[in-house]
């Protein structure tokens, strides 16, 4: 199955409206892969100077090196800990002397019934869904507020807007970063930072792949996904132009917070109709976060976050 196409792509950056992001500086966290990468090739191709952080080092160096001619620094980095978050930000300041950008990317996803998950794994999926982007956002907050125009971007998902079967404690970490993104949006009216809540839908990337759709039986509307490269373009243009929201997904699955707010008892019963597939599913996922969550970044020195510069 292909990714549905946005009619965006990283090719067409040359929107020149909106935020000039010539040597803006820009922590993206979760830029390993997916859609973390995808946004900070965006941000590079735009002029933006990177603050690249992952869990593995070698990912980093292999975004930073699509990044081509924009200086970037490395912090292999796990946000689920706070002196983590808050040496990333001291690494920025050090390096560049200035932080303009903050992009809440990194996620664990975790799904099945609640009592299918260990008290461990909630704990650690709570911390880095929604617990890791508040603190980014309290270190960055003051250089932010310095910047002529700062910008916090939290990405969150489609599970933030939409109770869903069998995601229950995602949802849940889901549903506070928006309250918490929708809340702090309130905060910094009449300062120079603006906040946009990013809801993506299922997107094409390795935990979300075309195989293992196929193998989980997922079909129709629930197969459609979007490609990482459109909805970078996409959710940078959104950025720029100071929106406040931005849902990326296929059109049925955007008209889905329509119909759980106004036709409840369909929704429910579309939920369920999926469900055995999106168990099936999350199983898969399960899997592919437990094998991340069982070791520490690759790259990090044994002291906590390690930064390294590139250009």
């Amino acid at each position: 199955m292909n990714p549905v196409s946005l009619d965006v792509s990283v090719r067409r950056v040359a929107y020149d409206g909106g935020m000039d992001l010539r040597d803006r500086v820009a922590i993206v966290t979760g830029a390993g892969s997916g859609l973390g990468a995808a946004l900070a090739v965006t941000l590079s191709r735009l002029g933006a100077r990177l603050v690249l952080v992952g869990r593995r080092r070698d990912r980093l160096e292999d975004v930073s090196a699509r990044c081509r001619g924009r200086d970037t620094l490395i912090c292999a980095a796990d946000v689920g800990i706070a002196a983590e978050v808050n040496r990333v930000v001291a690494s920025a300041i050090e390096r560049f002397g200035q932080l303009d950008i903050v992009v809440n990317n990194a996620a664990v996803a975790l799904g099945g019934t609640l009592t299918a998950l260990t008290p461990r794994e909630v704990e650690y999926l709570v911390r880095v869904d929604l617990v890791a982007p508040i603190w980014l956002c309290q270190s960055a907050l003051p250089h932010l507020l310095d910047s002529a125009a700062g910008r916090v971007v939290n990405v969150g998902s489609l599970s933030g807007l939409l109770a869903m079967p069998s995601q229950s404690a995602y949802c849940g970490a889901k549903f506070g970063l928006r309250g918490f993104t929708e809340a702090l949006r309130h905060d910094l009216v009449g300062t120079s930072v603006k906040v946009l809540a990013v809801y993506p839908g299922a997107m094409d990337t390795e935990m979300n792949t075309a195989e293992s759709r196929d193998k989980a039986g997922i079909k129709g509307v629930a197969a459609k996904t979007v490609h990482p490269d459109d909805a970078a373009a996409r959710i940078v243009r959104a950025m720029r132009d100071g929106r406040s929201e931005i849902i990326v997904a296929p059109l049925p699955s955007r008209l889905m917070p329509v119909v759980q707010r106004w036709f409840p008892a369909v929704f429910s019963r579309l939920a369920q109709r999926v469900r055995p597939e999106m168990d099936a599913f999350m199983l898969e996922s399960n899997n592919w976060a437990r094998e991340r969550m069982a070791s520490p970044p690759v790259g990090r020195a044994s002291g906590g976050a390690e930064a390294e510069p590139h250009s």
